[in-house]
C-alpha cells in the first residue's frame, strides 16, 4: 500500500510556512441558550521558503449558534458564517503549482485571479437522532479579480441538500435519495475576462490550427469572435447569442462566414450526434446537462444571456421558500429523485 507522506514532498514545494500575525477569539450564549463563538484573525500568510504564496488578508468567521440534543430538541443543530474573507493570490504560488503540476500553463493563471472577496457565507446543519442531515449553504457574494478588475461575480447562492443520510455508507445512494435544490444563484462575467481566458490558455492551441488571431468581446447581447487563421488570407467574423427553453442552456450561431457556415454546422452534428446532452436543431445548440450529473439536482435555469458586456447565468428562486428546511425533530417526508426541478417554465 502505497504511503500517502510520499506524496507530501512536493506539496511542501508550493506552501510550506504559515504565518498567523493575529488571532481574537471571543465565546457567549444567545437567549435561547445555543453557544457562540467569535473568532477574528489578522493576516494569515502561506509561504513556501520565504516567497510569498497565499495571504489571507482579513478572515471574520463564528459560530453562529451550536446546540446540543436534549430531551426538548433532540437534535444537533449548528450555524456556522464566514462574515467575510481576503484572500491574495501572488503569482509565485501559481510558479509553484506550475511546477508541481508539471503544466507551465498555470503560470498564466496569475493573469486570471489575484484576489478573492467572498462575503457573507453561512452554513447551518440540523442532525436528527436518525442520523439525518438538513443542510444550507447560502453566501451574499464572491468576487474574484486580477490587476484590480472584476473578473467574475456568484451572487447569493443557496444551495439545501435535505434529508441526507449519513448512515448510508454509499454516500451517492444517500444523495439520490435526498433533495438536492439549487435554491438560488447569479453568476456574472465581464468582457474581458474571456478575452483574457483565451490568452492564458491560446499557447495550448494546436500549431496545425494556425490561428494568428482570435478576439472575443461581449456586446449588443452577443458573443463576438473574430478569428483569423493562417490558411485564410482574411480574418472572419463568429456572432453566436445565449438562450434558455426548457431548463436547458441555447447557443445560437447568428452570424458566420459565407460558405464557412454550412460547413461549421455540418461539422458540429457529425461532433455531436453521440452526444445525448447536446441537441442541434438548425443553427442552435441546445445542451441539457442534467441527466449528465450523477445526483438528481432541483434546479430552474431563469437567465443565460449577455447582459450588456457581461455574461449572465441564473437559477431562479424555486416554488418552494427557503424555510423548506424541516423544523426540528420534524422528519422530512421521502421524496422521488428527480433530475430536473417541478417548478413550472418560467415565461
Amino acid at each position: 500500500m502505497p504511503d500517502p507522506l510520499q506524496k507530501l514532498p512536493p506539496l511542501l514545494e508550493v506552501i510550506n510556512t504559515l504565518i498567523l500575525q493575529a488571532l481574537e477569539v471571543r465565546l457567549g450564549f444567545r437567549s435561547d441558550g445555543a453557544l457562540q463563538v467569535l473568532a477574528g484573525l489578522g493576516p494569515v500568510k502561506l509561504q513556501a521558503n520565504g516567497a510569498p504564496g497565499i495571504t489571507f488578508e482579513q478572515v471574520d468567521a463564528r459560530v453562529e449558534s451550536l446546540r446540543l440534543p436534549s430531551l426538548e430538541h433532540p437534535d444537533l443543530a449548528v450555524t456556522l458564517c464566514l462574515d467575510r474573507l481576503d484572500m491574495v493570490v501572488h503569482s509565485e504560488f501559481f510558479d509553484r503549482a506550475a511546477v508541481l503540476a508539471k503544466q507551465g500553463l498555470v503560470k498564466n493563471f496569475a493573469s486570471l485571479v489575484d484576489r478573492v472577496e467572498l462575503r457573507e457565507a453561512r452554513v447551518t446543519v440540523t442532525l436528527r437522532p436518525d442520523k439525518v442531515a438538513d443542510i444550507q449553504a447560502v453566501m451574499a457574494s464572491c468576487r474574484v479579480r486580477a490587476r484590480g478588475e472584476l473578473i467574475a461575480e456568484v451572487l447569493t447562492p443557496d444551495f439545501q441538500v435535505l434529508g441526507f443520510d449519513l448512515a448510508e455508507k454509499d454516500k451517492k445512494k444517500a444523495l439520490a435519495r435526498a433533495r438536492v435544490r439549487l435554491q438560488s444563484l447569479q453568476v456574472r462575467v465581464p468582457s474581458p475576462t474571456f478575452q483574457a481566458g483565451w490568452d492564458a490558455v491560446k499557447s495550448k492551441v494546436p500549431s496545425a490550427a494556425k490561428l494568428n488571431e482570435f478576439g472575443i468581446r461581449l456586446s449588443d447581447g452577443l458573443i463576438k469572435i473574430n478569428v483569423r487563421s493562417g490558411w485564410l488570407p482574411m480574418s472572419f467574423p463568429v456572432e453566436v447569442r445565449l438562450l434558455t427553453s426548457d431548463n436547458r442552456f441555447g447557443v445560437q450561431i447568428t452570424r458566420l462566414m459565407g460558405l464557412a457556415r454550412p460547413l461549421v454546422l455540418k461539422g458540429l452534428d457529425l461532433l455531436l450526434k453521440n452526444r445525448p446532452e447536446v441537441d442541434m436543431q438548425g443553427d442552435s445548440l441546445w445542451i441539457d446537462p442534467w441527466p449528465r450529473i450523477p445526483i438528481p439536482v432541483e434546479a430552474q435555469v431563469e437567465r443565460f444571456e449577455v447582459d450588456g458586456d457581461t455574461l449572465v447565468v441564473q437559477f431562479a428562486q424555486l416554488d418552494e421558500p427557503v424555510a423548506a428546511l424541516p423544523a426540528e425533530g420534524e422528519r422530512l417526508p421521502a421524496a422521488e429523485p428527480q433530475a430536473k426541478t417541478l417548478a413550472p417554465p418560467l415565461p
